[in-house]
């Protein structure tokens, strides 16, 4: 399985002004991304590098982009994509 890497915004901290850093991120499902990318010496993220983070879409002045809002655990991201569904039966 090929990982899909996409570019997510993580909010910046102590910048006096709103401030967004495009960070590389693994789909792991539906709105749930994990964070690749390290952190730039001087700066503070509000989320982590390894950390599983939920995004939706935000309009800026110069178009849309897809910004971390909410943290999730690593293990709920990823039982959201193994675990089967109740009352779902596999054909396998």
């Amino acid at each position: 399985m090929q990982e899909e890497r996409v570019t997510i915004l993580v909010a910046l901290l102590d910048e006096g002004v709103e401030c967004w850093r495009p960070v590389s991120a693994e789909h792991l499902s539906d709105d749930t991304y994990r964070i690749l990318d390290t952190v730039p010496e001087g700066e503070t993220w509000l989320f982590q590098p390894g950390e599983a983070v939920r995004c939706k879409e935000r309009e800026f002045s110069d178009g849309t982009g897809l910004t971390a809002y909410e943290s999730v655990s690593y293990f709920t991201a990823i039982t959201e994509i193994v675990l089967p569904v109740p009352g779902v039966i596999s054909s396998n």
